[in-house]
């Protein structure tokens, strides 16, 4: 019975009294506080048997991957409330434990296909949620998993990313041109420029040697433009 209610009376309830007796009134103190063990570390089955012997009902627990804590261990316990236990709780109240799942499977540069194999392995539901350049995972490979800050749990969605390879530019070729402009058309096209040409002469000079000439460079690699020796 909640604080402050009425519990029960004296006489009681049904029963007869003199007109203009006393009545006592029981007014509820509300559920008995009992001090909160520490549930974070153990494992499920003894967290759950601890809580029980306490006074406390178990609930079902939430799985939470973890990269720190061991699987089936409790990472932190929560009230019917969705908040940390406090020091004391009530007898009889519901206990939540978030339980470790163990590490989330770690896809990094793994195929498309494979990593969303292994991610559906372990209960979640993957989504190819964008795609970036990268220098260093090959194109269709993942290049990672955003994770929430609030983590994971199986069942749930998780955006994954996939590579776009090498941010890969057309060169222009840019020979015959004076430095100067073929730096600027360089420039344009995402590159840096080098030049064995002084900055004030470079508008006098043509080129007469690019490297690479034509294809394609990563963005923000250097060209090199050199005049006459």
């Amino acid at each position: 019975i909640p604080k402050g209610m009425v519990v029960d009376t004296k006489p009681a309830g049904g029963t007869q009294a003199p007109r203009g007796s006393e009545i006592t009134l029981l007014i509820s103190l509300g559920p008995k506080m009992i001090p909160t063990p520490v549930f974070i570390g153990l494992t499920q089955t003894q967290a759950s048997e601890l809580a029980k012997r306490t006074g406390f009902i178990v609930g079902p627990p939430i799985l939470r991957f973890s990269g720190d804590v061991a699987k089936d261990t409790v990472i932190l316990v929560r009230g019917n409330d969705g908040n940390e236990l406090a020091e004391t709780y009530p007898e009889g109240g519901t206990v939540v434990f978030v339980v470790s799942a163990g590490p989330l499977p770690d896809v990094t540069n793994a195929p498309q296909s494979d990593g969303f194999a292994t991610l559906e392995a372990a209960g979640l539901k993957p989504v190819a949620a964008s795609e970036e350049f990268s220098d260093t995972i090959a194109k269709g490979n993942i290049v990672r998993v955003d994770v929430p800050a609030e983590g994971l749990s199986p069942g749930d969605s998780i955006n994954v990313v996939i590579s776009k390879g090498e941010d890969l530019v057309a060169v222009p070729n840019v020979m015959g041109m004076n430095i100067s402009e073929a730096a600027q058309v360089l420039q344009a096209a995402g590159f840096g420029y080098s030049s064995n040409i002084a900055p004030n002469l470079q508008q006098y000079v043509p080129v007469i040697t690019q490297s690479p000439s034509s294809g394609s460079a990563k963005r923000g690699s250097t060209i090199v433009i050199n005049g006459p020796e």
